[in-house]
């Protein structure tokens, strides 16, 4: 692993704590079988350029278990660190030929595609003694596997953390008015995230047609009495991230027929997308129940074909991460799986709505939510 998300949920080593650079810093982990045991012990190597070893052997490892072998391997600036690696992952034992004869590397999704391109290159190298039997698994999605199964602790941390964030939702709705833009209610939002104990947490604001754009930048447009507001906000809470989105209606404005079916219709597809998400049903599943119900209700081709991205992705350390609620997931979900579920419709030109809420898996297997759904367009 390099510094990131994967090695911050395994080692606590993140990417704010050791930023990536040309000169590779890598974490690695395994399992060495205890002697005529059946147990196995960890150990984490990490590789690290000689001169930031000092700063390295500073760094905390929360994630790592006390009893945890660590070990430092160093690698001089005129050295092929690749090299390096391979040469100590023969050599920790004292092994000869037949100890080392199988070295079998699995590679985080997002580490750097030099990385184990040099490592093989290594391993052929002749520098390199010819009994190294290496394999290397890039892209591992195993890695990812264990991570998409979240704890009770971790499933409270993303709680409190979607909570505090639909707090700071409320608390910007309550400080608009008629006229503001959207520029001013970003600034809003940020502030309160700031009061709320999550700094940096943001969103995304559009009203009216510039909703119809899911990602869109908005064009600083004012608020009208005859709009929706849309936001979609996030942040950060002790690691983890929050994921919410509302489309509401101020106090006083004027919200006619077509917004007000097609805002119940959203939610409706929210529901039914949570109640089809028990534990062995498919992302693909999922994903139909909320698209299907929105394709049957629609009374326009533009509302039946208006949901045009998925339903949802799992949330964790990071904002999107799998598993995927998308036409294209046949896996199963599995308990402790965390997602958002997102259903919109956007029409170009005339409105936009989202609505979104992140649940999980409990240990029935049933779907939670995280935070209550929007009750209404008025009160959020």
């Amino acid at each position: 692993m390099e510094p990131g998300a994967s090695s911050t949920y395994y080692t606590g080593i993140s990417g704010h704590d050791w930023h990536i650079s040309e000169r590779p810093f890598l974490l690695l982990i395994e399992y060495r079988k205890v002697a005529n045991s059946q147990e196995s012990v960890p150990i984490l190597t990490v590789l690290t350029p000689a001169f930031e070893a000092s700063r390295a052997k500073l760094l905390d490892l929360p994630g790592i278990e006390k009893d945890t072998e660590v070990n430092f391997v160093e690698w001089k600036e005129e050295e092929d660190w690749a090299q390096v690696l391979v040469r100590h992952l023969d050599r920790r034992d004292g092994s000869t030929a037949q100890g080392a004869a199988g070295l079998h590397l699995h590679f985080d999704p997002a580490v750097r595609t030099f990385i184990p391109a040099g490592i093989a290159r290594a391993a052929a190298s002749a520098q390199i003694e010819d009994h190294v039997d290496l394999s290397v698994d890039v892209a591992d999605p195993r890695i990812l596997s264990v991570r998409e199964r979240k704890s009770a602790e971790e499933i409270a941390v993303l709680k409190c953390g979607n909570e505090l964030t639909l707090e700071a939702i409320r608390a910007t709705r309550d400080a608009m008015y008629f006229g503001i833009k959207e520029s001013r209610t970003a600034d809003i939002l940020s502030r309160y995230f700031e009061e709320l104990g999550m700094p940096g947490g943001e969103g995304l604001v559009l009203f009216g047609e510039n909703a119809a754009l899911p990602h869109g930048t908005g064009t600083d447009r004012a608020l009208k009495e005859d709009d929706f507001a849309l936001i979609d906000a996030g942040g950060q809470f002790r690691g983890y991230t929050s994921d919410i989105t509302r489309t509401f209606a101020l106090p006083g404005s004027k919200i006619s027929a077509t917004q007000d079916r097609l805002w119940h219709l959203v939610k409706d597809a929210q529901t039914a997308a949570m109640q089809a998400g028990n534990a062995g049903a498919t992302g693909k599943e999922v994903d139909a129940a909320a698209r299907n119900l929105i394709k049957e209700k629609g009374t326009r081709k533009v509302e039946r074909e208006g949901f045009t991205h998925r339903l949802g992705h799992g949330i964790g350390i990071e904002g999107h991460e799998s598993p995927y609620l998308v036409g294209s997931n046949e896996r199963p979900i599995e308990k402790g799986n965390v997602f958002s579920d997102e259903p919109g419709i956007y029409i170009p030109g005339e409105i936009g709505i989202r609505l979104e809420d992140c649940w999980y898996v409990n240990a029935e297997g049933k779907g939670e939510l995280l935070t209550a759904q929007a009750r209404d367009y008025w009160t959020l």
